[in-house]
């Protein structure tokens, strides 16, 4: 069978960082642009931020490996439809600083008088402290998936996957310290303490890492 490839064509902002007319409103001829600059473009229609004020329960990620140029992470605000986790807005960023993440969040929170009660992110620095910022009293929970890649990344960087590889002992250590997600939070810890007698004087920075991210 033959196989042509069409190369997409990369759509670019002028130099105020608009976009292109076809761009800004979805098939449906909404507008689909609340916000676009140099620093920050943020995609969302009406109905999206109507669902949004509805639920008292957000989650929110970051991904660095499909950002056009110019643009560095794609960050997206989701909320619980029906049994699915649903993306409602999505924005370019030009960085991930807290303060790149706190100009999205002063565009969004200023379209309603919005009310949650959580959001769920991943481990980023920058969107950590955004949150404690423009949202302080909701309640912040890291994401499990998210929480597990971190601590590999923290394997990695202090020197420890050959340990990690070898030693079934410390493999085990670090994947019971991931589950505590799963204890009983009176018992959290009560385990945490019992895992880290376990491991070696080598794993010292690996545990304060693990403190200091874990949700007590």
């Amino acid at each position: 069978m033959l196989m042509i490839q069409q190369q997409r064509t990369t759509e670019t902002v002028d130099v105020d960082g608009h976009l292109p007319e076809k761009l800004r409103k979805t098939y449906h001829d909404e507008g689909f642009i609340l916000h676009e600059d140099k620093k920050l473009i943020i995609f969302t229609k009406k109905t999206n931020l109507s669902t949004l004020k509805q639920n008292k329960h957000w989650f929110a990620n970051g991904t660095f490996k499909v950002c056009p140029d110019d643009y560095y992470p794609l960050f997206t605000l989701h909320a619980m439809m029906t049994d699915a986790i649903i993306p409602l807005v999505y924005a370019l960023l030009i960085g991930k600083s807290a303060e790149d993440y706190n100009l999205f969040f002063e565009n969004v929170l200023e379209q309603n008088n919005f009310e949650p009660e959580s959001i769920m992110t991943d481990f980023e620095t920058g969107t950590i402290k955004s949150v404690k910022d423009m949202l302080p009293n909701i309640l912040h929970k890291g994401c499990l998936f998210h929480f597990s890649q971190a601590a590999w990344r923290q394997v990695q960087r202090k020197g420890l996957i050959t340990k990690y590889s070898e030693d079934e002992f410390f493999r085990l250590y670090v994947k019971q310290s991931i589950a505590l997600a799963f204890v009983l939070l009176d018992q959290i810890i009560t385990g945490f303490v019992l895992i880290c007698n376990q491991f070696d004087d080598d794993a010292d920075d690996l545990l304060e890492y693990l403190k200091k991210n874990m949700d007590w």
